[in-house]
């Protein structure tokens, strides 16, 4: 008789030699970003699953970065990217040339449908966004001086002697760390901070 199985990822991993053996009419997955790694055991299980109709429903297609574009595309519809290495190189070339990532656009909207929350839910009022400026106190500017100033005196020589490519990474760390400490320096007390310096946010 016509049925219909509801079971979670994890439960699907363990009882996968049981629900691989039938060939479903429908596959939906529900908060399918449980699949964006594709080498996952849940989205190699999902992707070896036989169906005739599958669908991926989730607020967050992407949510680190686009290779789990392809992981969804992978369950979907495997033949529409290729591998995933020739989708990673088109990635790549995308960033020097915009027509890769308009190809991949264009590929991807015919299935594609998007809900927004004023289709969805019409009571919810407009968004509020409210900027508020927080000035850092004397102790924590210091600890940011600090900081910078080491940053400057090693990093900007290394920059200057070698060029930024060797040290793109040294460079994205420093900004991190600069950004910590403007949320609190006790985001970094591994680094001789006082433990008891206060932030202004909080």
């Amino acid at each position: 008789k016509p049925h219909v199985i509801i079971t979670t990822y994890a439960t699907l991993r363990l009882d996968f030699a049981l629900l691989s053996r039938i060939s479903y009419s429908s596959l939906f997955l529900d908060e399918a970003q449980a699949v964006k790694n594709s080498q996952s055991q849940t989205a190699q299980a999902v992707t070896r699953l036989k169906a005739d109709f599958r669908l991926s429903i989730t607020g967050t297609p992407i949510e680190n970065h686009i290779m789990e574009l392809w992981a969804h595309f992978n369950f979907l519809m495997p033949d529409l990217f290729g591998d995933e290495k020739a989708f990673a190189s088109e990635v790549q070339a995308g960033m020097s040339d915009p027509r890769f990532h308009k190809r991949i656009r264009r590929k991807i909207r015919p299935f594609l449908l998007r809900r927004k929350k004023e289709e969805v839910a019409k009571d919810l009022p407009e968004k509020i966004e409210q900027t508020v400026w927080v000035e850092m106190g004397e102790e924590q500017r210091a600890v940011y001086e600090s900081f910078l100033t080491g940053v400057r005196k090693n990093l900007l020589g290394k920059v200057s002697a070698d060029g930024i490519s060797k040290h793109r990474i040294e460079v994205l760390e420093a900004i991190m760390r600069l950004r910590q400490i403007c949320c609190s320096p006790l985001l970094i007390t591994g680094e001789g901070i006082n433990e008891s310096a206060e932030s202004a946010k909080l």
